[in-house]
């Protein structure tokens, strides 16, 4: 089963129905209102030094200028400043998240952050007062004009973060893209079912070092194990996602050993022809690009050995006529 296979309803950009017209109001009156939605909407936010060590110990443990206080205390600071980006959670910007609508814009969903930018402009320390405010928010429909069973929205945000004081501390922008489909006829995927789909559409992509000189063999090598990592690695997660929610009622519950691997079992069963249709395409794809890669390196050899004897009848052919000339020069 394929999303693409079922028939899809066609979306315009700015073309609701009276349902979906007063979903979309409604959040933009909510993001004008509280300047965005969620965590990241206008807020006031207290640093505290033991919130600013577990997230430094988070996202960089090995620097003690946020980790030791005794350590910072001794720097030009004076004290503990907080790793950039402690006080902002995801970002500052708190652009609109269209999963608030629900179900009303479409049966099928994918969701983007796209990141988004920092500017800092003194750190933040503890017991700081901050105030987070809404600047700009922007939450488009950028669905294609010549109509497209993609829905596709465009979020922007923009916030400044503020000290007790009024003091200007940093200012945060940030983007998102949002896009459903609405299934009309045929089956509707599971929440699970869906996340498999758009990570079979989801194309690689790859890092390598600018101006770097790599041969085909061994480019050819890093492309497939960055294809293999990004079409496996999702399904790892959701496998641990599986792990999680076996453990946790079984530690409540105190399962043993065995029944707690039955439970796991069971989990799995319920979702194994997912699993399997995904690792017979992933095992498949691989072998096929592995028979490519077989046959090539095959014919590159049988090249290499044909012009090696080429060489070597050139070689014997000039040892000949050099043997001739020699005869004839000694006749002479």
């Amino acid at each position: 089963m394929k999303i693409t296979d079922q028939k899809l309803q066609v979306f315009y950009p700015e073309v609701y129905d009276d349902k979906e017209r007063a979903a979309v109001d409604a959040l933009r009156r909510e993001v004008e209102r509280s300047g965005g939605v969620g965590p990241a909407a206008d807020r006031i936010e207290k640093a505290s030094l033991a919130a600013m060590l577990d997230y430094a110990r988070l996202w960089n443990p090995y620097d003690p200028l946020y980790n030791d206080p005794e350590y910072a205390a001794v720097t030009r600071w004076g004290r503990l400043p907080a790793l950039p980006c402690y006080i902002f959670e995801e970002n500052i910007s708190g652009f609109p998240m269209m999963d608030d609508i629900g179900d009303e814009l479409g049966n099928v969903f994918y969701y983007a952050n796209d990141g988004g930018d920092i500017e800092l402009f003194r750190p933040v320390y503890d017991g700081d007062v901050i105030t987070m405010k809404s600047v700009k928010q922007e939450l488009r429909d950028v669905t294609p004009p010549e109509g497209d069973t993609l829905r596709q929205f465009s979020l922007y945000g923009e916030a400044e973060m503020r000290d007790a004081d009024g003091n200007l501390i940093g200012k945060g922008k940030g983007y998102g893209r949002n896009a459903m489909m609405r299934i009309l006829e045929g089956y509707v995927p599971t929440e699970l079912e869906q996340t498999y789909e758009w990570l079979d559409n989801i194309p690689p992509a790859w890092v390598f070092p600018r101006g770097s000189r790599v041969d085909r063999a061994k480019w050819r090598k890093y492309v497939r194990l960055v294809y293999n990592f990004n079409k496996v690695y999702p399904y790892a997660l959701l496998g641990a996602q599986i792990v999680e929610e076996v453990d946790f009622p079984a530690k409540n519950l105190k399962l043993d050993k065995a029944a707690k691997q039955q439970a796991l079992i069971d989990l799995m069963e319920n979702d194994k022809d997912v699993y399997n249709r995904q690792y017979d395409e992933m095992m498949a794809s691989s072998a096929e690009v592995a028979r490519m890669i077989q046959a090539k390196e095959e014919e590159r050899r049988r090249q290499a050995e044909a012009e090696a004897a080429r060489r070597r009848q050139a070689e014997l052919e000039a040892q000949r006529q050099a043997q001739l000339q020699a005869q004839q020069e000694a006749a002479t």
